[in-house]
This record gives C-alpha cells, sequence and structure tokens, in this order.
C-alpha cells in the first residue's frame, strides 16, 4: 500500500476544479501554469510508483475497505509497473500538450485546461484501478472529457463531424464494455478485476457466457483502440480536432484501449484460457495485421498531412496489437515499449506542427 496511490487522479481533478473556480479572475498564462503544475506533479507521482512497483503490485484500498474473508467490498487501485508506466506516459503527453499548443488556442479556450486535467486524471485512474466498473467510469470520463475537448470552438462542419464521431462511437464501446462487465458480475458476484479472475479459475470451465463476456469487453475496449474496422473515429477526430486533443490522441490515448485489454485478460481471463487461448491469440494477431496493412495502405492515398498521421496512428496501433496478441511476457514487454516510443514520436510530430505556426486542424482549410 502507498499513500500516493489516490493522487495521480485527486492532484489533476484538484487543478481543474481550481481552473474552473477562477476562470473568471486569473489571465490565461496562470491557467496553463496551474495545469502544467499539476501535471509535472503527477508525473513525478507516478515515477514514484514505478519505483515502488519494481517490488511488486501495490493494491491501496481507499477508505479502509479490505477484504473479507477472500471477498473485496471496497474499490482499489492495483498499481503495477506497467499501469504506473502508463499513467506516467499520460502526464508526460498531457504536458507537451499544454505548453505547445497555447499558441495555436484561441484566447478565450481557458477552458481547455481545465478539460485537459480531466482528461489526464480519468487516463491516470484507467491505468491504475484494480476495480473493472471503475475502468468502466475512468473510460466514460475519458470520453467525456476528450469529447468536450472535441467540441471546443467546432466552427465548421469538418469539427462538429469529428466530435460526434468520437462520442458516438466510444459511447457504443463504453455500452460493449458494460455489457461485459454486467455478464461477469451475474456469473462471479464480483467488480475486483483480481477476484474475477479467481472465481473464474476456481470454476475451471470456459462456458458460452465466459466467452461472450470475454469477447464484447474485448470489442469494447478494441473500439477505444481504434483498430480497424472502428478506426474511423480517430481519423475525423485527429483531423478536425484542437491540436491538445490530436496531441494526447497520438502520443497515449489510442494505446489505452490496447493497455485494458491486455490487462483484462492476464488479470481476468488468462487463468481460466490457460489451456484454449490458441483462438484468442488467433483473432487478436489477425485484427492486429489487418489494422496494420489496411491503414498503412490507405495513408498513401491521403492528401491532408492530419489525415496522413492519422491512418500511420491506426497502423502502429495494429502493429502494437501483434504484440499483445502474443500472449507471452516477451510479447506485452516489446509492446509497452514500441507502446512508449511510438506514442512519445507521434506526439512530437504534432507538437512539432504546433510549434512551426502551422493552422489548427479545425481551422484549417479542408
Amino acid at each position: 500500500m502507498s499513500v500516493l496511490a489516490p493522487l495521480p487522479v485527486a492532484v489533476p481533478l484538484a487543478a481543474a476544479a481550481v481552473l474552473l473556480l477562477v476562470n473568471s479572475i486569473v489571465p490565461r498564462w496562470a491557467f496553463d501554469a496551474v495545469a502544467v503544475s499539476a501535471a509535472v506533479a503527477e508525473i513525478v507521482i507516478c515515477a514514484v510508483l514505478v519505483h515502488q512497483a519494481r517490488h511488486g503490485t501495490i493494491v491501496h484500498w481507499f477508505g479502509g475497505w479490505t477484504p473479507r474473508h477472500g471477498a473485496a467490498i471496497g474499490v482499489s487501485f492495483a498499481i503495477d509497473s506497467m499501469g504506473a508506466g502508463a499513467a506516467l506516459l499520460s502526464g508526460v503527453v498531457t504536458v507537451a500538450a499544454v505548453i505547445v499548443t497555447r499558441p495555436s488556442l484561441h484566447p478565450d479556450s481557458s477552458f481547455v485546461p481545465a478539460l485537459l486535467m480531466t482528461l489526464l486524471a480519468a487516463m491516470a485512474g484507467f491505468c491504475l484501478t484494480g476495480d473493472l466498473f471503475n475502468m468502466f467510469v475512468f473510460f466514460e470520463l475519458m470520453a467525456v472529457s476528450g469529447f468536450g475537448l472535441a467540441a471546443y470552438h467546432t466552427e465548421d462542419r469538418a469539427g462538429l463531424r469529428g466530435a460526434l464521431n468520437f462520442g458516438i462511437t466510444n459511447s457504443l464501446g463504453a455500452f460493449f464494455v458494460l455489457a461485459g462487465i454486467a455478464l461477469l458480475y451475474g456469473r462471479t458476484g464480483a467488480l475486483n478485476l483480481a477476484q474475477i479472475g479467481r472465481q473464474l479459475a476456481a470454476d475451471g470451465k470456459v462456458d458460452r457466457l465466459v466467452i461472450v463476456a470475454f469477447t464484447v469487453i474485448v470489442v469494447g475496449f478494441l473500439i477505444k483502440a481504434a483498430v480497424v474496422p472502428f478506426h474511423f473515429w480517430l481519423i475525423d477526430t485527429a483531423s478536425s480536432a484542437p491540436l491538445p486533443l490530436t496531441i494526447i490522441l497520438a502520443g497515449v490515448l489510442d494505446a489505452l484501449g490496447l493497455y485494458a485489454v491486455a490487462r483484462v485478460y492476464w488479470t481476468v481471463f488468462a487463468p481460466v484460457f490457460a489451456s484454449r487461448d490458441a483462438p484468442v491469440q488467433a483473432t487478436l494477431m489477425t485484427i492486429g495485421v489487418i489494422t496494420a496493412f489496411i491503414a498503412a495502405v490507405l495513408s498513401l492515398g491521403a492528401r491532408r498531412y492530419q489525415r496522413r498521421l492519422a491512418f500511420v496512428m491506426v497502423s502502429h496501433t495494429g502493429i502494437q496489437l501483434i504484440g499483445i496478441a502474443c500472449l507471452s511476457a516477451l510479447g506485452l514487454a516489446g509492446w509497452a515499449m514500441y507502446a512508449v516510443a511510438d506514442g512519445l514520436v507521434k506526439a512530437a510530430l504534432f507538437g512539432g506542427v504546433a510549434l512551426l505556426g502551422a493552422e489548427s486542424p479545425s481551422t484549417e482549410e479542408k
């Protein structure tokens, strides 16, 4: 247990509340200073958690509601090195989004830093939670914050279409995830990820309910990851959204869907699928290969650089999914390294666009 565990979520949320409270009082530069300070604090906290988690998973039970007789009755954060690392990457990309996109935003975009802080808190909670339903809650908070950013200053039809595609498609993904959660809760009576995994392993059988629950949860998270054929929302959003959201989409947000697939599989379903994982491996591998190939081909036909980069993002998501589809520790480690390097490079590309003074995708001539 670590006293730092709740802070990666609490600090950005507190910063967002402060920014909204002083919206009409302080100048814009102060907004950016508060947002950057909160994000840097989140980075430092997550770096400490990565260091602490090297000895094993850190479990923090909120309110002291620890398990009784092997049953989880409270809400927990289960922080391992990969989850803390993903939250750390989220903070780094958010700092970059705040700093490099400030000149490209409208002068009255004072709510953007607050939305970015809410999005950062949601991404951190999504990476650190040990509860399946709370993973869904943070999933929805990410979608709402992202939709707010995508729809901010939509001055043309393309921007509005991208925002609506983002909101509707991510809501569809959330519906699939919630349906899978309901099925698993009906089967096990638990929402804690580790407890669900133990319950399924104790039953020792893979029936249709378990298969359907796994399928709909994975589909929901793959929609979030924007794999083919669910990629269209990312193409439209990255082509028309404000640069802060585009940088976060490129740097970390699309990879979080794949992180959720890996987290749920290894924590919940791997014990019961241990001797029957060949169909899962083949399916995920096929989706990854198709996504990587089709998106790469489509990128060659895109004339606008935003759409071309968006297709490249989707293609690289397919490559990352191939690493997860190996269903091995080595494949998972390879995916983690690739996700960090690829996310930072893509965020740097869009950040370079902002620093060079290029027009925001939402205002560029279509």
